[in-house]
């Protein structure tokens, strides 16, 4: 499923970013798993998605309605 991730910026740079309580919880519900260990992976799958998009400055976004898919 998708998970949205809130992101906080300091002069057009991400600061801080934070998956989404509600999608984070019916995710755990889903897969029947501990809600820390969905935040864990959303927040390092977005980690990895946008390190690779160093060399993609169009594919990182500061959109808060920014999502990664499971």
């Amino acid at each position: 499923g998708e998970i949205r991730i809130k992101t906080a910026t300091l002069d057009g740079v991400i600061t801080h970013a934070q998956p989404e309580y509600e999608d984070c919880h019916a995710r755990a519900l889903e897969h029947r798993v501990p809600l820390k260990q969905v935040i864990d992976a959303a927040l390092q799958v977005w980690s990895q998605q946008t390190k690779l998009s160093v060399h993609n400055p169009q594919a990182v976004t500061n959109n808060p309605e920014a999502a990664i898919r499971e």
